[in-house]
């Protein structure tokens, strides 16, 4: 039962949304050192979140000859039925400005992906927002005491203005938690194709020509996450000639 989602991820609990049912049955295998750096290279292991496992999933659901090879017979579980976490600010509030927003719906870029996006008030004319690498000084106007409107990058996804909890002053910092709306499956072929861990587990279970072929990155990553899934010790998963 859930064959594909266990093997992928090594547990049958632990998970946020009832989208995935708690499997108290399943018994995690011993990792390997190589397969534990891939699940978090992955975010496969992450309990405050089953976004990336959700994503990995709907990913590996695209190649449907890999999940065939997992055979997973019985499903239980319902990835239509979950709902993305939704981002969360502290140090303000994200509000509606001339009929637009609030929104924060990026298109991650980079992997890892950035789920921090922070604002830094160096004057009330000015402030530094950063994601990850990146950052931006933006010119900003205070319309009250509490309202700092300011022209936000594309590259942040975000819509709206700060309005401040009791009023902005210097150095106030605001920082928005959210997860992307797409990911750049390209970034994290190219991020795996330098992580030693990554071509280890492609290695070990035969898939690294697969990988390096792929037709598309959105296969490669499929082929990564078949690869994982195919090493768990409960499957006993045939390689087949060729997933390109």
């Amino acid at each position: 039962m859930n064959r594909a989602l266990h093997a992928v991820c090594n547990r049958g609990k632990g998970f946020c949304s009832p989208a995935f049912p708690v499997l108290s049955s399943f018994t995690p295998a011993l990792e390997l050192e190589d397969e534990k750096a891939v699940r978090h290279f992955l975010g496969l292991d992450r309990a405050d979140t089953d976004y990336w496992t959700v994503l990995f999933m709907r990913l590996l659901q695209t190649s449907p000859d890999l999940l065939l090879s997992l055979s997973e017979s019985q499903r239980t579980y319902d990835l239509k039925s979950y709902w993305p976490d939704s981002y969360t600010v502290s140090g303000s509030d994200l509000i509606a400005y001339r009929g637009r927003g609030p929104l924060v719906a990026r298109q991650a870029t980079e992997w890892p992906a950035v789920e921090e996006i922070k604002v830094t008030v160096l004057s009330l004319t000015s402030v530094l927002i950063e994601l990850g690498t990146l950052n931006w000084t933006v010119p900003a106007k205070q319309l009250s005491t509490n309202l700092l409107v300011f022209d936000w990058p594309s590259e942040t996804g975000v819509c709206g203005v700060l309005r401040a909890h009791n009023s902005w002053t210097v150095t106030d910092q605001v920082t928005i938690r959210h997860k992307p709306i797409t990911v750049d499956f390209e970034s994290v072929r190219q991020k795996a194709l330098s992580t030693p861990q990554c071509m280890s587990v492609l290695g070990r279970s035969g898939h690294t020509a697969a990988f390096i072929e792929a037709r598309s990155a959105r296969r490669a990553v499929a082929v990564l996450v078949f690869a994982l899934a195919s090493l768990h010790p409960a499957l006993n998963v045939d390689h087949f000639a060729s997933v390109c």
